[in-house]
């Protein structure tokens, strides 16, 4: 980019109030109303076109739902991130289940996970790091720590 701005911008029309997303480099007409855009109506500015898309389309909700949206949205992230593990936290989660003869069997792992303010799949967590080649399982929900 020659101008150092970034890819696309999100402007909106002083016409119609809605939001849009445009090239920076672009100028022209909103596409909902056929006004003239004014290039001081740049609300933001990104090279990311999923978060462009993002922003126009949160930007455009009404304004009723764009406040439930936002509520929906920030508990759904919270409630996804404590289904998810980091690979720093399932380190530290099979760390944590570590019993003696360097064994980690489910109960132990449930609780590390826990620990970590998580509600993921300790099953799973067991399955993912022996594919991994972390963990060898020697019985029903128990395995050796090869990691």
């Amino acid at each position: 980019m020659s101008n150092g701005l970034p890819r696309f911008m999100m402007i909106r029309c002083d016409s119609c109030k809605r939001h849009l997303g445009m090239f920076s480099k672009g100028s022209g007409n909103c596409r909902f109303c056929g006004a003239g855009i004014d290039s001081t109506a740049v609300i933001a500015r990104t090279d990311d076109a999923s978060e462009l898309q993002s922003l126009v389309s949160e930007h455009n909700l009404p304004e009723g739902l764009s406040e439930q949206f936002s509520a929906m949205k920030s508990s759904e992230m919270d409630e996804a991130s404590h289904r998810m593990l980091k690979p720093e936290q399932a380190q530290a989660a099979l760390s944590r289940a570590l019993g003696e003869g360097e064994t980690i069997n489910l109960s132990r792992l449930r609780s590390a996970i826990r620990a970590l303010g998580s509600s993921y799949d300790a099953s799973r967590l067991a399955a993912e790091a022996e594919a991994e080649g972390l963990l060898m399982q020697v019985s029903e929900g128990e395995w050796l720590w090869l990691g």
